[in-house]
């Protein structure tokens, strides 16, 4: 019973590491090839591998740099896009207001 019990924890922990990628192509399509960058910067080798992760589904929290990183960011068919919150009640007209500036909201995979 115990080994059986260590054997389902490590197939569980090596289902949710993911599949090992060193391209898109080596994943499903409904999955990035997510290679992070160690210095969070761009930065290219020739023999780096990473593992094939979920894409970030519409509605859910993105950045500009994440695919820049190595992270995946959104599903093809969106885009990371600053989304602001929405006002209960506005007491001035945004047209009136003197700055126009959005200070609520995230950044969200939209459609």
């Amino acid at each position: 019973m115990k080994y059986l019990c260590l054997f389902l924890a490590f197939a569980l922990a090596v289902v949710a590491a993911g599949k090992e990628c060193q391209v898109q192509s080596d994943c499903s399509e409904s999955e990035c090839c997510e290679i992070i960058n160690e210095n969070q910067v761009v930065e290219r080798r020739e023999t780096r591998t990473g593992t094939c992760k979920p894409y970030l589904r519409i509605g859910e929290a993105c950045s500009g740099a994440n695919a820049v990183n190595g992270y995946c960011s959104c599903q093809p068919e969106s885009r990371c896009e600053f989304v602001p919150d929405e006002e209960e009640e506005i007491e001035e007209p945004i047209a009136k207001r003197s700055s126009g500036l959005v200070f609520g909201g995230d950044y969200k995979c939209v459609a």
